[in-house]
C-alpha cells in the first residue's frame, strides 16, 4: 500500500474535495469486538491418518473352534441281551447254572421301608423304565451321579439318524455357518457363564474404536443400556438346579501367557491433536469488488469562522480575513 505525507494528503483533499476511492479500503473492518464471517473451503488431507488406522493389528488374534470329546460306543452285547427283555417286552433271560431270577409281576407293586433307606443295587447296572412317565421325587434334594459322566437324554431321542458327527467347525468360515452337530454337548457352568458375560459387557463398554481423526467411544445413553443388560445377568442362573462345578475344561495357560505378552507390546493408535491444510475463501461483510464507503471529506477546522468558504475555488483555509 502507498504511503502519503500529511502535506500530500492536504493537497489531494484540496484538489478532489476528499480522499479518492483508490485511497479508501473497499471492505472496512467491522466494529470493535465484532467477529467477521469467513466464507470458503478448508482442504485437509487425512489419508496418512486413515492408513495408520488400517494398519492396526493384533498378532495373536485368532478364530478358535471347540469340539466335544464324547463318542458313542455300541453296547456289546446289545441292551436287549443285557437286560434279558426284547423290544416287545418279552423275557429272554436265560440264567447260567449258578444263577436265577426273581420276577415280581402284579397290577400294582409298592416297595416301602418304614424306618430306613430303600436301596436298589445291580452289579452290572440298574434299569428303570416305563412306556409312560418316570418320576423321582424327594422331600429335600435329588442327586444324580456318574463316576465318569452324566448324560441327559439320548441322541435324536433314540431314533436312527444320518448325521456326520465327525465334522468339526472350520474357523476360516463365516461366523454365520452353524456348528456341526455332536451326539452330546457339555453343559455350561452358570457362574462362569455370567461372569464371562459381565466381563464381556465391561470390555465393550470400555472399548475404543480407532478413527483417523479421533477414537470413538460409546455415548452415555449406550453405556446406560449396557448397564441395564448387566442387571439381567442374575436371572440366567437357577437357584434350584445345580451341576458339578469342578469337573470342567480349563484355560489353556500357554495360550493365555502368549496373548497377555502380546497385549503388553501392542501399540494403540494415537489420533492427531492438530490438523494442517489449505484454506481458500473471503473474509468480511462485503463481497469481492463491492464499492467501499463514499469518500470521507476533510472538514477545515476554520469552517465555523465567518467569511470562510469551502469550495473548490477557494483557498485551502478560506478567504483571507480583513
Amino acid at each position: 500500500m502507498a504511503q502519503y505525507t500529511y502535506d500530500q494528503i492536504k493537497q489531494i483533499v484540496a484538489q478532489n474535495g476528499g480522499l479518492p476511492p483508490g485511497m479508501v479500503p473497499t471492505t472496512p473492518p467491522g466494529p470493535p469486538g465484532q467477529q467477521q464471517q469467513f466464507t470458503g473451503t478448508v482442504t485437509i488431507d487425512i489419508g496418512k491418518y486413515q492408513d495408520e488406522v488400517l494398519a492396526l493389528s493384533f498378532s495373536e488374534e485368532s478364530d478358535q473352534t471347540f469340539d466335544a470329546e464324547v463318542r458313542a460306543v455300541a453296547a456289546d452285547p446289545s441292551a436287549d441281551v443285557q437286560l434279558g427283555i426284547d423290544s416287545s417286552g418279552k423275557n429272554t433271560y436265560i440264567p447260567d447254572a449258578a444263577g436265577g431270577s426273581i420276577f415280581l409281576n402284579s397290577d400294582r407293586v409298592i416297595i416301602n421301608s418304614k424306618e430306613d433307606y430303600s436301596m436298589l443295587f445291580g452289579e452290572k447296572g440298574v434299569a428303570i423304565a416305563s412306556p409312560n412317565q418316570v418320576n423321582i421325587d424327594a422331600g429335600k434334594s435329588v442327586t444324580l451321579f456318574g463316576h465318569e459322566q452324566v448324560f441327559i437324554g439320548v441322541p435324536n431321542k433314540g431314533e436312527e439318524f444320518d448325521v456326520d458327527t465327525n465334522k468339526s467347525r472350520d474357523p476360516g468360515k463365516s461366523v454365520g455357518h452353524p456348528t456341526p452337530d455332536e451326539l452330546y454337548e457339555p453343559l455350561p457352568l452358570g457362574l462362569k457363564l455370567i461372569n464371562f458375560l459381565e466381563d464381556l459387557i465391561v470390555t465393550i463398554e470400555n472399548s475404543e474404536i480407532a478413527g483417523p481423526l479421533g477414537n470413538g467411544v460409546f455415548q452415555p445413553s449406550s453405556l446406560a443400556e449396557f448397564e441395564l443388560l448387566k442387571t439381567r445377568l442374575p436371572e440366567l442362573i437357577s437357584n434350584y438346579g445345580y451341576i458339578d462345578g469342578l469337573s470342567h475344561e480349563t484355560v489353556d495357560q500357554k495360550r493365555l501367557s502368549t496373548v497377555l505378552a502380546a497385549k503388553e507390546k501392542a501399540k494403540d493408535y494415537v489420533p492427531p491433536r492438530t490438523l494442517t491444510g489449505t484454506v481458500t475463501g473471503t473474509l468480511g461483510g462485503s463481497p469481492p469488488g463491492a464499492p467501499g464507503p463514499p469518500p470521507n471529506p476533510v472538514t477545515n477546522p476554520l469552517a465555523e469562522i465567518p467569511g470562510f468558504y469551502d469550495t473548490p475555488a477557494s483557498p485551502i483555509y478560506g478567504d483571507a480575513l480583513s
